[in-house]
């Protein structure tokens, strides 16, 4: 079967819409950042702002991005359908391909509906600045997030891992890794393996994803790591998958 990357990410991106399944997934990211408003602007002298509020969304919103960028991957090795796709190499690279720039784009449309989000509660009257470089900030960092973790669920399902399962370690790797690697940095005084706690994506990432520019460091080996990612995944491990899914 030959594949069309522009008709593939049409159709899929139409059809997160008319599924339903983003808006229900931006619904979800939206509660605790609307809570959190209710309270800033009914509680005097509070020291919670827009950052909070990117924080907020960024809890279950980064979540639910990657969720939705590994949909198309998620049902193709489910239904065994990604046997049609693999069976030459030029298909399977062109079907990766077609998948990251589909993480891209659900990376996109979130980081968008979260400034978005950020844009009106700042206009209801939430403190602190709303500048383009925090903007831009929000932007990049979500979109190597998702790709990061959607190149590392690619890989979960070449190795046969059922989709509860790796929906499991997405969320384990989401919401509970990086503070376990943050009370593992408090509890430490070695300078040297708290730096190398820092440079994980697996920290760094969901960490600073919100609001913070990470350190050239940290993006360079996110990057790096996103790349090799992208090259192992369709060209090395794929010759050797049998697709026998149940």
């Amino acid at each position: 079967m030959k594949l069309n990357k522009l008709n593939f990410l049409k159709e899929n991106i139409r059809d997160l819409y008319s599924s339903g399944v983003i808006y229900l997934g931006l619904i979800i990211s939206f509660i605790p950042p609307i809570l959190v408003t209710f309270f800033i602007l009914k509680t005097q002298g509070t020291s919670l702002g827009i950052k909070h509020i990117s924080n907020f969304y960024a809890m279950l919103g980064m979540l639910m991005a990657v969720i939705h960028a590994n949909r198309i991957i998620s049902r193709d090795f489910s239904h065994n359908t990604i046997s049609l796709f693999y069976n030459q190499q030029k298909n399977r690279m062109i079907y990766v391909l077609s998948n990251f720039l589909y993480a891209i784009s659900v990376s996109i449309i979130y980081a968008l509906n979260g400034i978005l989000l950020l844009v009106i509660v700042s206009k209801l009257g939430v403190p602190g600045a709303l500048g383009l470089d925090f903007i831009a900030v929000i932007v990049v960092n979500t979109i190597l997030l998702v790709l990061f973790y959607f190149l590392l669920s690619y890989i979960f399902y070449l190795y046969k891992l059922k989709s509860g399962l790796v929906f499991g370690i997405l969320v384990a790797l989401l919401l509970f890794v990086p503070n376990i690697l943050n009370t593992i940095m408090m509890n430490t005084s070695n300078d040297l393996f708290i730096k190398a706690i820092e440079l994980l994506p697996f920290y760094s990432l969901p960490v600073f994803v919100a609001s913070n520019t990470m350190s050239i460091s940290q993006y360079l080996v996110a990057t790096t790591t996103i790349i090799l990612l992208y090259f192992f995944s369709p060209q090395e491990k794929a010759r050797s998958i049998h697709f026998s899914f149940i």
